[in-house]
């Protein structure tokens, strides 16, 4: 009877163990001084939401933590800069994340409401919501970037021509991870189009397109950067009744808290993608048999994406289709 009170004894020692934690270290920095002290890195358990671990730089920007294995979200923070989050780590061993840099905040010239004619170049930063109405046409300049403080969102029901260079591009970028952004196009002009633009850290939680929405609406993005954006389907890009056009294009590093990491298409909807690369995405439901496509998630019964001597790597989903997930086979073209 002694003996087997000391191995429930012992066995309840090691299970108050952390077992199962892995350290996680790095750097991060603020861009243009010498002291990195204070930024906080928040660690946040995608299968257990509830869990959420923080740590904070010391004057050379590095950091530390012990957490439980799993897959995370990573979120870097301080007050006056531009918040930076890095998405679906696999945390399983120790790790070292890549350095990451936190750029100032600055008080740009503040946009909202309905937009028209010539933007940029510069910096604006939107407060609130903006527009393009229908029948009305703007045009970004190149080294124009657009930084989303509050929550808000780009909706275009007119034509959008954001034509970037190689040099200078075109950037959509928001300033806190509590806000939510996304560029909505909603019967737009089908001359709609985006070129050398940068779409990151876009957020349309529980909701759809975090990066790109597309409704009756196709557009043309080349050599666009669609990357670390969040919704609940089509963390990158969403179809909806829509074929837009995607050409030299990387969607990245994007979540869908369900379908889709990142892209999502419905109802009718047949983008095309040549010479692509949808890479590192992920969805995030545990629980959930049908959850499902990664990389891209066609829903049926007509909406199948057309991919052509494109590259998919990288991509997972805990239930199906970690890199392509679709179940009738109707238009969709596959050739990699």
């Amino acid at each position: 009877m002694r003996s087997l009170k000391f191995w429930i004894v012992v066995a309840i020692m090691l299970s108050s163990v952390p077992v199962w934690a892995v350290t996680v270290d790095g750097y991060a920095y603020l861009d243009d001084v010498p002291d990195h002290t204070g930024i906080m890195v928040m660690f946040s358990n995608q299968d257990r939401p509830a869990d959420t671990d923080t740590a904070h730089t010391d004057a050379t920007g590095y950091f530390t933590k012990d957490v439980a294995t799993g897959r995370y979200n990573v979120v870097y923070t301080k007050t006056g800069y531009l918040f930076r989050q890095s998405l679906n780590h696999w945390l399983q061993s120790d790790q070292t994340l890549r350095p990451t840099a936190l750029f100032e905040l600055i008080p740009y010239p503040a946009i909202s409401g309905d937009l028209s004619g010539v933007l940029g170049p510069g910096n604006f930063q939107v407060d609130g919501s903006i527009a393009v109405q229908s029948g009305q046409t703007l045009t970004i300049q190149p080294g124009t970037q657009l930084v989303f403080t509050r929550q808000g969102f780009f909706d275009v029901f007119g034509n959008l021509q954001a034509i970037g260079t190689a040099q200078d591009s075109i950037v959509f970028t928001r300033a806190y991870p509590d806000s939510q952004s996304a560029i909505r196009f909603d019967n737009a002009s089908n001359d709609s189009r985006l070129e050398f633009c940068v779409i990151e850290y876009g957020s349309n939680r529980n909701d759809l397109g975090g990066g790109v929405y597309c409704a009756n609406s196709s557009p043309t993005f080349s050599d666009c950067s669609i990357r670390n954006n969040v919704a609940g389907l089509g963390g990158g890009v969403y179809c909806y009744f829509s074929s837009p056009h995607f050409s030299n294009c990387i969607i990245s590093n994007n979540l869908g808290e369900s379908h889709g990491g990142g892209v999502c298409t419905t109802e009718e909807s047949y983008p095309t993608f040549t010479r692509c690369m949808i890479i590192n995405n992920s969805t995030k439901v545990v629980d959930c048999i049908t959850c499902s496509g990664g990389g891209v998630r066609a829903f049926p019964p007509n909406s199948e994406p057309v991919l052509t001597n494109c590259t998919l790597y990288g991509n997972s989903s805990l239930a199906a289709g970690g890199t392509f997930y679709t179940v009738h086979l109707y238009k969709r073209v596959l050739t990699m």
